[in-house]
């Protein structure tokens, strides 16, 4: 009985996960001197799920999905995950990296941001990955944003090795892999 209750259970959690999705964020950062911002020592990432024409909108403060890496002397590379599920899976996700002098910081107007939006990052039951090389940021938190726009095709996941693309190339408007 105990075995029953069990499997039982762990085919309820294997359920809960094929309806959401996750998405596996890889930050380049730049070393704290080139980072654009004076006096800056941290990197907040935030993730927002939709789109906007003024990204800031898109973001409130303390977020659950924000996380905050030390500037160092050189470049180095962060991860995050990121779980999506319900209607968050077919919308657009946008992160933000804002350059701040203390880890958790509250995004002030003068801090330097990086904005980016990715096309679809989320298939329901799926593993993906996206690369950012966050150079030197281009404005201020109080500038209006430039966005870097990252296409569903540009989405590593749901095949295995280095293609160039990750859609179905010989298809017009061709689906993502995760979509087959």
């Amino acid at each position: 009985m105990s075995r029953c209750i069990l499997a039982l259970v762990a085919l309820l959690a294997l359920a809960g996960c094929a309806e959401n999705a996750i998405l596996e964020l890889t930050v380049e950062l730049p070393d704290a001197a080139t980072a654009g911002a004076p006096g800056a020592t941290f990197a907040l990432v935030q993730v927002a799920v939709g789109r906007s024409d003024d990204p800031r909108s898109l973001f409130r403060v303390g977020s659950t999905s924000d996380a905050s890496f030390a500037l160092s002397s050189a470049p180095s590379t962060e991860r995050m995950s990121v779980v999506a599920g319900g209607a968050d899976l077919t919308e657009p996700l946008t992160v933000r990296v804002v350059y701040c002098r203390e880890r958790g910081c509250l995004p002030r107007d003068e801090d330097r941001v990086a904005y980016f939006e990715i096309e679809r990052a989320f298939y329901q039951g799926r593993y993906t990955q996206v690369d950012l090389l966050v150079l030197t940021p281009l404005s201020t938190l109080a500038d209006p944003a430039t966005v870097t726009r990252i296409e569903r095709c540009d989405v590593e996941g749901c095949r295995e090795g280095n293609p160039t693309t990750w859609c179905e190339v010989t298809l017009p408007d061709a689906p993502h892999f995760c979509e087959q």
